[in-house]
């Protein structure tokens, strides 16, 4: 008896200190989310701020010629996390990748665990970023985006391309879902809506 007792106070000691480190974990999380928050608000007032200047031009020189011919290549950014306890995200967007994917796409992968997931579902990145360990790294990776588009587009005979991302969005009530997001060329829809605010 005096050693199941002894034993369930140390298993109640070694569960107050690992709920003390999950608490602990979870303040870090929540501090260190708040500039990536901060800079998804500057990033959201930058598109529409580019938006209204799409706009200004369109109602200035006239509307945007129509796109009649089809992307010589197609580009997929696929936006993981090398973050730990992100859990399965990883594989979540990898799958959604994999519907977008077809033998003729171009993958460009954003995380060393994102290029683990592709590897495992046989797509191979044929670029792997790595991701910002801070807000001020969302530059860095911006500019290495575009270096590796403009690539693939001389690589091309500079023939248009067709760009679309897939990442991990936010959903109601504090959860996420997965979305593939058409980068380039415009949407017709966002074309039309220029010539028409």
């Amino acid at each position: 008896m005096a050693q199941t007792l002894e034993l369930l106070t140390r298993r109640t000691a070694t569960m107050g200190s690992i709920r003390g480190i999950v608490r602990t974990m979870k303040t870090m999380s929540a501090i260190n989310a708040l500039p990536y928050e901060q800079a998804a608000e500057s990033i959201e007032r930058y598109r529409d701020t580019v938006l209204q200047g799409l706009h200004a031009f369109v109602h200035r020189n006239g509307p945007l010629p129509a796109d009649s011919k089809s992307p010589a290549d197609s580009v997929i950014i696929v936006f993981g996390s090398d973050h730990g306890l992100c859990g399965n995200y990883n594989e979540i967007v990898a799958d959604v990748a994999a519907g977008a994917y077809t033998p003729f796409s171009r993958i460009i992968c954003v995380g060393a665990q994102m290029e683990d997931a592709l590897r495992a579902l046989k797509i191979e990145p044929e670029k792997t970023l790595l991701p910002p360990a801070t807000a001020d790294g969302l530059g860095r990776l911006s500019g290495s985006l575009i270096t590796e588009l403009d690539r693939v587009h001389l690589a091309n005979s500079h023939t248009d391309i067709a760009v679309s991302l897939v990442f991990m969005q936010r959903a109601e009530y504090g959860r996420q879902t997965p979305v593939t997001q058409p980068l380039l060329p415009f949407a017709p829809d966002l074309v039309e809506a220029f010539s028409t605010r």
